[in-house]
């Protein structure tokens, strides 16, 4: 089952991905309660796929704008390891490049938050794409 949600996901994103009609522009919002994905800066490097060991910088906040993380880790894309929002919102994207992800509570930490984050908040992640593992 959690194969499946994670492909519908993956074919979601390619699809939503392959819509964006470049750098600077966002698509879609975040009051319908979905992915928001705005390219600052493309990337010129290997582009990330479900499965793939990604490096990347962070730096998190809430909707009103106050930084509530920040710092560098990897993780694997797909596996469910960090919340989904930013997970779907990694497909496609080249080393090099800077998104900025407007995640929804319900891709985010839901009506529960988590640490800093109420319940029902909508996050936005600024994201450096360092290096993909292997690519």
């Amino acid at each position: 089952m959690n194969i499946a949600k994670t492909l519908v996901g993956f074919v979601s994103v390619v699809a939503l991905a392959g819509f964006l009609p470049g750098c600077g522009s966002s698509s879609t919002s975040p009051s319908s309660g979905t992915l928001g994905i705005e390219e600052l800066s493309a990337g010129t490097g290997a582009t990330v796929a479900a499965g793939d060991t990604v490096n990347v910088s962070y730096v998190g906040r809430l909707a009103s704008g106050s930084q509530f993380d920040a710092g560098t880790f990897s993780f694997r894309v797909g596996a469910g390891s960090v919340i989904k929002g930013f997970d779907d919102g990694m497909i496609g994207m080249r080393v090099g490049g800077k998104r900025r992800l407007t995640i929804p509570p319900n891709l985010g930490y839901g009506s529960q938050g988590s640490g800093p984050v109420p319940g029902n908040a909508t996050i936005v992640f600024d994201v450096t794409l360092n290096s993909i593992v292997g690519k």
